[in-house]
């Protein structure tokens, strides 16, 4: 019997605590995929994730840079998904482009009006095998309104 304090695969992870996602915690064969139907955006706008995999996962929002020497704060917890498997991603040789525009959202948020412009990264957490578990994350530009024109 698991004590109360312990954790098994398919519960969901804890908030992280650090923006760094370790190289053995990588999600590396697929156990959890994240994409954004934004590369960038300004604040107050809606975005799109799309997700694929089997497992409780807990998606959170960074901001990065200085952040007072910690090199990213935590802006958002956005809660706790459990993602069906998708179709893998397409590729374009061409261009390098690799898609999930054809894969279904599994949630949204909207980027608070307040936040300041900076680089941010959803992040995507899932207990998978052993107790590193397995992370995704994916890059988003926030511009503010005022500086879209600079």
């Amino acid at each position: 019997m698991a004590r109360d304090d312990e954790v098994s695969p398919g519960d969901p992870p804890p908030v992280p605590t650090d923006w760094r996602i370790p190289v053995r915690q990588r999600s590396t064969r697929g156990e959890v995929e994240l994409f954004l139907d934004h590369s960038s955006a300004t604040p107050g706008t809606r975005i799109g994730i799309r997700l694929s995999g089997e497992h409780a996962t807990r998606l959170t929002l960074w901001r990065l840079g200085y952040e007072g020497g910690q090199g990213g704060r935590l802006m958002a917890d956005l809660g706790v998904v459990t993602p069906n498997r998708q179709a893998p991603p397409t590729f374009d040789a061409t261009t390098g482009l690799v898609s999930c525009a054809h894969w279904s959202e599994t949630c949204a948020f909207t980027l608070d009006p307040t936040w300041p412009s900076g680089v941010y990264s959803a992040r995507a957490d899932v207990l998978c095998t052993g107790e590193d578990g397995c992370t995704s994350s994916e890059a988003i530009l926030v511009v503010s309104a005022a500086r879209q024109h600079e």
